[in-house]
């Protein structure tokens, strides 16, 4: 136990040793994760594609009857062409100002709820 004790401490040395090594990798995780390839892009693009299809869904219906009945109904490419600049430009503040505010609070009301299983499932361990 003794010559245990005189031996020296090697913490430094293997920190110093480590060191280059945990640095060298960090930034290539970090270089890795900032060049997305084409199937991130694909992946994000159908992602971004799904959530404002949905938007779109939405409302492109109250807005194409909207624009109908504000435009005279013979206007032809006029209408059509409004009527699917008018339901982009819904569907587009639909999806900022309502769908994502209600995917955060999802989210939260999820982080939250998880909260109180682990906290309920301590509590029923702990009385056991």
């Amino acid at each position: 136990r003794d010559a245990l004790a005189a031996l020296p401490e090697a913490r430094a040395d293997i920190l110093r040793h480590a060191a280059p090594w945990v640095l060298a990798r960090f930034e290539a995780d970090n270089r890795r994760r900032a060049q997305m390839g084409f199937d991130d892009l694909i992946l994000r693009l159908d992602r971004a594609l799904g959530d404002f299809s949905y938007s779109l869904y939405l409302v492109h219906f109250p807005i194409i009857k909207t624009v109908r009945m504000w435009l005279a109904p013979d206007n032809g490419y006029l209408l059509t062409l409004t009527q699917i600049a008018a339901s982009f430009a819904g569907a587009t503040l639909f999806y900022f100002l309502v769908d994502r505010f209600f995917e955060r609070l999802r989210g939260r009301a999820l982080v939250w709820y998880a909260g109180s299983r682990i906290a309920s499932d301590q509590r029923a361990a702990s009385s056991k």
